[in-house]
Formats: structure tokens, sequence, C-alpha cells
């Protein structure tokens, strides 16, 4: 059974167990290499045996790269150069802690082969495009009264940070968050007011990436966002207005700002418990 899957990963999580010029060393007639890596989050291990797969890879981490000086460094300078496992953990390596260490790949799983087979990498355009594309679409489509926030990143259970769109209202009290991740997409909505964020809506999760989602399902799911959060802003303003010292009571017991809080499900569960307090 083969499965063919396409996730975000660090590229610095990366380390190559065996590199060889040719997959088949008893010819070089197709100059097509092997290369096992390691993941040290998941554990998986992961081969590249298509010499374009390879390029693709490296000139995501150095956009500079071109494909003759690939093809030289690779192959044609074979014996006078590092060895080849040397020379792609330096590039695996090279930007960590950087936006541009996380990488866009798909794989192939099949049962038979103790390795997943990665077969494509989003370069540096094509993962800009979908993501500045999407964002846009949606801005002018679904939510047009609403600000683009910039491009935040948000840790998830398998440690990698991944970005996602963020839109808010015009004063700000109202964000809507949409995440586009493993097939799936999640939407989040926040209300702020006096410095802390709380979650009225619970999350919505749509299966599919964001852009395959039916627009007429997505439009569905925005708008009943946007009439949930503007309601509860005005039930927040009656409150305070009704009911100030209660209010403020439970103001203080709400957690702090939750930007600070780099993890998805975590972030979530603080802001939807900030809500809980101020319907109790």
């Amino acid at each position: 059974m083969t499965t063919t899957h396409c996730d975000w990963f660090h590229a610095s999580d990366f380390h190559v167990l065996e590199a060889r010029e040719y997959y088949d060393v008893k010819s070089n007639a197709k100059k097509q290499p092997y290369i096992l890596l390691k993941n040290k989050r998941n554990h998986r291990r992961y081969a590249i045996t298509d010499r374009m797969v390879l390029f693709a890879l490296l000139k995501r981490l150095d956009s500079d790269l071109t494909y003759s000086e690939f093809m030289q460094t690779v192959y044609d300078a074979m014996g006078h150069r590092p060895p080849l496992d040397v020379i792609i953990d330096g590039y695996l390596w090279c930007k960590e802690g950087e936006p541009e260490d996380i990488i866009d790949l798909h794989y192939r799983i099949t049962s038979i082969l103790p390795y997943d087979i990665i077969t494509h990498v989003d370069s540096n355009d094509s993962q800009s495009l979908y993501y500045r594309s999407t964002y846009d679409f949606i801005s002018a489509n679904f939510l047009p009264h609403y600000l683009q926030l910039g491009e935040p990143k948000i840790g998830m259970q398998n440690g990698l940070e991944v970005p996602y769109m963020r839109f808010g209202s015009d004063c700000g009290t109202i964000i809507i968050n949409i995440l586009s991740h493993r097939n799936s997409t999640y939407i989040t909505g926040t209300i702020e007011i006096n410095g802390k964020k709380m979650q009225p809506v619970p999350m919505e999760t749509i299966k599919g990436w964001t852009h395959l989602v039916e627009a007429t399902t997505l439009r569905n799911v925005l708008t009943r966002f946007e009439n949930a959060l503007n309601s509860a802003v005005v039930m927040i303003e009656e409150k305070i207005t009704n009911e100030y010292d209660d209010w403020q009571k439970r103001h203080k017991m709400m957690s702090g700002s939750s930007d600070r809080v780099r993890d998805f499900v975590n972030r979530n569960r603080l802001e939807r418990e900030n809500w809980g307090l101020v319907t109790y």
C-alpha cells in the first residue's frame, strides 16, 4: 500500500545517515543519488533518489544555487570536495532558527520500504505564492472588512512552527485565524477586551487544505464566526456597563497575553478558558 503526504518540517531537524552520488552503485549511467535522512523529532527516515529533488531541497535552502553549480559540486568535483553527507548536512543546518528553516516536503509512504520517499520540495516561490494567494483570496472574498495582520507562526504538537492567516477588525477587537496544516483547515476567533483574549466560539475543523475547501462552506463558517464574535463583544460591553465590579473580578482571573503561548493547542485552551470565566 502506498500513500502520499505533504507536511511542514524544520530542515535543521534532519540529519544525513547515508549519502551516495549514485543510487545504483554498480552503474553510473544515470546520475541519480541515494540520500537517507532521519528526522530527530518524529524519528522517521526519508530517502531522496532523484537528483532534481535533491537540487530542489538544496536550492530551497540556498536560493542562489544554480543547477550547474549543484551538478559540479555533487558529481564533477568528486574526490576534490568534502563527503556528500557533510555537504548536505551543512545545507540542512544553515538556516536553523530562521524562517527559511521551514520546508514543505511531499513524500510517499510504502509498506515495503523502511523509509519514506521524498518526491517533491516546494520552492520559496511556490510556497510563498500559495500562502499569499490564499491569504489574499480570503481577504477579498470572505473578509473584505478585515485587515491582514501579518504572517505569524504557531507551534504544533510535532514541534513544527507553521504560518497561519490572521484577520483583524478595524478596531482590533475581533481576530479570526485560519491555519492550513496536514490536509485540514482550522478556524478560530478571538475577542480582546482590556488586554485579555477570549474565544467565544469553539475551534472549527474542516477537512482539506484551505485552498481546496468549497467556497460556500468556508464562507458559511466565517460568517458564523463573524456574527458570533460581534455578539460576544456586545455582550461583554453590556456586562462592563451593568456589572462592572463582577467584570473586573473575572477579568483579573483571566490569563494574560495568549500571544506569548507558542503552542497551538495550549493557546486555544487558554483563550477558551478565559471565555468560560466570563460566561460562568
